[in-house]
C-alpha cells in the first residue's frame, strides 16, 4: 500500500520521476532559448559600447542609420535588452512556480530538495540564474552609461558654428 492514500503507486513514480527529471534538467527548452538570447544580446551590447563599433545599417529590418542615430539606436538597443531580461525572468518565475507545484503534490520542501542535490547540480543552479544576470545588468549598465564618439562632420559642425559666434561677437 502507498504510504499517501490519495496517490497509487503509480502516481508517486510518476511525481517521483518527473521530479528526477526536473532537477536534472531545471530548465524547459523556452527557458534556454531565453537565456541564449539574453546572453547573446548582453554580449553584442558590450561589444558595441566597449568597441565603439555602431552599425550604420541594419539590412534585416532596411533601415539605415547615419552617425547621428547612434544615440537613439543605443536607446532602442538598450530596450530590446530589457525586454530580453523580462522575458527572461518570466520564464524563470514560471519553471519555479511548476517546481513549486510539484514539490507541493509530493510533499517536499524546497530545503529538503536543496539536500538531495549534489554539488555540480547546485553550481549549476546558479550558473544557469546568477550568469546570465550578472552578464545582462552589466551590459545594460554600460549600454545606458554609454558616452558615444563623436564623428568629424558634427566636429567641424560644432567648430564652425563656434567660430562664425566668436567672429560675430569680435565685430
Amino acid at each position: 500500500m502507498s504510504p499517501h492514500p490519495k496517490y497509487s503507486s503509480s502516481e508517486e513514480h510518476e511525481h517521483a520521476s518527473e521530479l528526477e527529471e526536473k532537477l536534472r534538467e531545471p530548465f524547459t527548452e523556452t527557458t534556454r532559448k531565453q537565456k541564449k538570447a539574453l546572453l547573446l544580446l548582453s554580449t553584442i551590447g558590450i561589444i558595441i559600447v566597449k568597441a565603439q563599433i555602431f552599425p550604420t545599417e541594419i539590412t534585416a529590418l532596411g533601415v539605415k542609420f547615419s552617425m547621428n542615430d547612434s544615440k537613439s539606436l543605443l536607446w532602442i538597443f538598450t530596450g530590446v535588452l530589457v525586454y530580453q531580461i523580462l522575458s527572461f525572468t518570466i520564464c524563470v518565475i514560471s519553471e519555479s512556480v511548476a517546481l513549486g507545484s510539484l514539490l507541493q503534490r509530493k510533499k517536499l520542501e524546497i530545503y529538503q530538495i536543496w539536500n538531495m542535490l549534489n554539488l555540480t547540480l547546485r553550481v549549476r543552479i546558479f550558473y544557469d540564474l546568477l550568469i546570465p544576470y550578472i552578464i545582462a545588468f552589466a551590459a545594460l549598465s554600460i549600454t545606458v552609461t554609454a558616452e558615444l564618439p563623436v564623428n568629424e562632420f558634427q566636429n567641424r559642425s560644432t567648430s564652425e558654428s563656434t567660430t562664425k559666434s566668436i567672429n560675430q561677437t569680435a565685430k
